[in-house]
């Protein structure tokens, strides 16, 4: 089952809270917001379908949008990445998945996603 997955819907709180959410700093729903979305979720669910080129890029991307986009930004996307990783290493428990690679590229998402 491969993710199914949309463009990403604006991140953050309503836009007259945003000031207060992000700790004093204005995060507007830019393109480039929209834009370092997508490239993560590509990256992220590429990763847990297997492709190691689409891990190391994850590796590459998360800390970077983290640190510039903020938690605020990042926690749907991160609960809706570890959720689907969690999906995958279950259904290789389950059996319904025979490939280990796929389960360990899950587990690698799912620590990528918990470092703190």
């Amino acid at each position: 089952m491969s993710p199914r997955h949309t463009p990403h819907a604006p991140h953050g709180p309503p836009a007259g809270q945003r000031a207060a959410a992000g700790g004093g700093k204005q995060h507007e729903d830019t393109p480039e917001i929209r834009e370092l979305l997508e490239a993560l979720d590509d990256a992220i669910f590429g990763a847990l379908s297997g492709c190691e080129a689409s891990l190391q890029k994850a590796r590459m991307l998360w800390p970077g949008a983290v640190e510039s986009l903020g938690w605020e930004l990042v926690e749907e996307s991160r609960e809706q990445y570890l959720r689907y990783a969690v999906e995958v290493t279950r259904r290789f428990e389950a059996q319904e998945i025979r490939n280990p690679s796929l389960a360990l590229a899950a587990l690698e998402v799912i620590e990528l996603l918990t470092r703190g």
